[in-house]
């Protein structure tokens, strides 16, 4: 085991933190909103490519695309409730 307060065990943690996040750890609502907002530049910001976006959070660019179309395809189906209820 390395001593707590070794300059090894930084370095380890420091690496740890730097693991990209697997797909599960992503796939939140809370990520498919800072993906949205990143990607189309939601609350100010500049609109951010799919690569940069992917850099950010440590992932894929395959997972930012399937997280933003997860995204979007929930966006339309809460539009499509809301019409459903705005006729009753």
């Amino acid at each position: 085991m390395i001593p707590s307060g070794s300059p090894n065990r930084r370095r380890t943690k420091q690496k740890i933190g730097e693991v990209p996040r697997s797909a599960e750890q992503t796939d939140r609502p809370g990520d498919q909103q800072t993906i949205l907002s990143w990607r189309y530049g939601l609350g100010g910001e500049s609109p951010c490519a799919l690569t940069d976006t992917a850099k950010r959070l440590g992932v894929s660019v395959a997972t930012v695309e399937r997280i933003e179309a997860k995204a979007l395809e929930r966006l339309g189906a809460v539009r499509e409730i809301d019409a459903l209820l705005e006729m009753t």
